[in-house]
């Protein structure tokens, strides 16, 4: 599982699009940078990441902590939502930009 790992952070590919098994699939995964790089490279502008559940879900007892005191919880990821040093916390970053007029 290591060397799956390894190769993902080394690579950015869940695994080797030449082979990839049935029913299964592979992904890349961007670091922070390339995401404005290219968007910006396609022409778009004012481009915003956004961390979509930020830190929250590596708390172990999240749905208890949502379940008695959202608040505080939602207030402290709208707080990190956008600061490029906590966006890969986050499982999904959201790229929310404007087209060239």
């Amino acid at each position: 599982m290591w060397a799956d790992v390894e190769r993902s952070v080394a690579s950015g590919l869940s695994q080797d699009p030449a082979v990839v098994p049935p029913g299964s699939f592979w992904a890349y995964f961007h670091q922070v940078d390339e995401v404005t790089g290219e968007l910006a490279e396609a022409g778009f502008e004012d481009i915003t990441l956004v961390a979509v559940e930020g830190f929250a879900w590596l708390l172990g007892d999240l749905e208890r902590r949502m379940a008695a005191e959202p608040e505080p919880i939602l207030a402290a990821v709208r707080l990190t939502e956008r600061e490029p040093s906590m966006l890969g916390c986050s499982a999904h970053v959201m790229a929310i930009a404007r087209g060239q007029s």
